[in-house]
């Protein structure tokens, strides 16, 4: 089985209608994931964009933790090595 296979079986896409600014102190694992990979990619515009696809595993840990804490982004498997 590929890495991309078992991406595919393992994770989940949520979709957005509002951007996360405009969301206010809402928490979803949509929001959460945004905001990760924005920091991750060091690009705003992830905060900014309505109708945002966010592509994401449910961590397993930290045990107790909500599954919104839990939330990562797929794209930070695929980056590159520095």
């Amino acid at each position: 089985m590929s890495d991309e296979e078992v991406i595919y079986f393992f994770s989940e896409s949520k979709s957005m209608s509002k951007s996360v600014e405009n969301s206010g102190a809402y928490k979803s694992v949509q929001i959460t994931c945004a905001r990760r990979l924005s920091a991750f990619l060091g690009a705003d515009s992830y905060l900014t964009a309505e109708g945002l696809s966010c592509h994401m595993f449910i961590a397993n840990k930290p045990h107790g933790a909500s599954t919104t804490e839990r939330a990562v982004p797929v794209k930070i498997f695929s980056a590159e090595y520095d």
